[in-house]
């Protein structure tokens, strides 16, 4: 059967129709957010310009994963978890259960942001000092404690809409508003220039600025959807106590950091290796790479309430479809952006920096082979946390932090940013198909999609 006649098949078959077309409306947003991320970048190495631009572009990247680091401690795991409570609630209509127990997440949330936002301010100078080496950052991890409230809050109501199915919504909370409003804002201080404010600052000032806007508009969405439920007849049905949701999200809050720190443990060891050029370089790198997991990431945004809820309903049969067919959309989607990347990389670094070097060149490549392999792997940590697999995802997750660690750690110190290239691509690795071999083992599905080597593989 050829390519055409099996996406005509696809399109015959109404849930894996529905897959496609909201995978697609979601790839296009994420796609106008990362055109926003890519302007911003550029904006910020070029506007700024040369040997101060790449310096602004490191001094940004420990600015946000400041942020990051804060949110997984404030969000707790809950926006992983609310996501599957949404999606089994809303099944059982039990629309007043859901709406009491985003008002509690949301509290919580609320709660530990602002009190890690008010430590982050006063230890900002001893962070900078003790474990970056770099005390002229430590205005930059305040402005990161500013930004938190407003960035996890966001983050939470924008995973409640992921799990009310509105992936629109999500997706551009999660990922297309993500940049622009910073985008917008970062041209605009590059246009006034004001005296009083350092030019270093102009990329963290637009996040905080375009966050509290971001949190004002997501909080007036979500008021309007939740009174909508609020009209409706709910069922008696209870959900989860506070002590339960804390139980099911604290596992999916060891595995966000893990999964966190699996990304950005390069960045941290070159935090305290390298310069903040060196840093910007590598970051603008990374960035690059993760154009391959756009695809990745619009599929699961569509696909972690449905395998939570054919899961957790007993419809394995339903389950083992979807899995296999998000694996086949996933990989036929993104080896054309693998490719390209892979025989354009210098022209693409080109855009972004004045004078690209080879040592970047080199990482973009390496970073690319992992996302091959997270490709040809499929979707297997939104699998493993929808259906309950939460703390062997930690492990595997664990496994793929400290082989990353430890490579990083031997390698940065004599090859700089291609040795943590090197260190995240094995991680990547581990992390995959260890994830891969799992789920084959205990569902007896194969997520590993790659026709030339296993046509049929994965069919239905």
């Amino acid at each position: 059967m050829g390519l055409i006649d099996k996406f005509r098949k696809i399109f015959q078959q109404k849930s894996k129709a529905e897959i496609l077309s909201a995978s697609l409306s979601s790839f296009m947003l994420k796609m106008l957010g990362f055109g926003a991320g890519f302007v911003f970048m550029i904006l910020m190495t070029r506007g700024i310009g040369g040997e101060q631009g790449t310096q602004a572009a490191g001094v940004f990247t420990i600015y946000w994963v400041t942020v990051n680091i804060l949110s997984i401690l404030s969000l707790q795991g809950l926006d992983t978890a609310m996501v599957r409570f949404f999606a089994e609630l809303l099944k059982r209509k039990a629309f007043d259960a859901a709406v009491n127990m985003r008002f509690r997440a949301y509290s919580l949330v609320a709660v530990l942001s602002l009190a890690l936002a008010f430590l982050v301010w006063f230890l900002a100078p001893v962070i900078a000092s003790t474990a970056l080496g770099k005390p002229h950052v430590a205005e930059y991890i305040k402005l990161a404690g500013v930004t938190l409230p407003f960035f996890a809050l966001t983050v939470l109501d924008g995973a409640i809409f992921r799990g009310m199915k509105h992936i629109k919504l999500f997706v551009m909370v999660n990922d297309m508003c993500k940049f622009i409003t910073p985008a917008i804002l970062l041209a605009i201080f590059l246009y006034v220039k004001p005296l009083d404010v350092p030019v270093m600052s102009y990329a963290p000032l637009s996040f905080v600025f375009a966050y509290i806007i971001n949190w004002v508009v997501v909080f007036g969405i979500m008021h309007v959807k939740i009174r909508d439920y609020k009209h409706e007849p709910s069922s008696p049905d209870k959900g989860y106590t506070m002590q339960e949701m804390i139980q099911i999200s604290f596992p999916m809050l060891l595995s966000a950091s893990l999964m966190y720190f699996s990304n950005w443990v390069d960045t941290i060891v070159l935090g305290v290796s390298v310069s903040e050029s060196e840093i910007g370089m590598y970051n603008i790198a990374f960035k690059l790479s993760d154009i391959a997991r756009f695809t990745l990431i619009s599929v699961n945004s569509i696909m972690a309430p449905k395998f939570s809820e054919s899961y957790n309903n007993n419809d394995f049969e339903g389950f083992a479809k979807s899995v296999r067919f998000s694996s086949k959309l996933i990989f036929i989607s993104t080896i054309p952006i693998v490719l390209l990347m892979l025989a354009l990389s210098w022209q693409v670094l080109s855009i972004m920096l004045e004078s690209p070097n080879i040592e970047t060149n080199h990482c973009l490549l390496i970073l690319m082979l992992g996302r091959l392999v997270s490709a040809c792997a499929g979707s297997v940590g939104i699998i493993m946390q929808m259906t309950g697999r939460q703390k062997t995802m930690q492990y595997i997750l664990l496994a793929s932090f400290v082989s990353n660690l430890i490579i990083d750690l031997a390698l940065v110190p004599t090859m700089g940013i291609v040795g943590a290239a090197i260190g995240n691509t094995v991680g990547v690795v581990i992390w995959n198909i260890a994830g891969v071999l799992y789920i084959k083992k205990h569902y007896h599905i194969n997520t590993f999609y790659i026709p030339w080597i296993r046509k049929g593989a994965l069919s239905n």
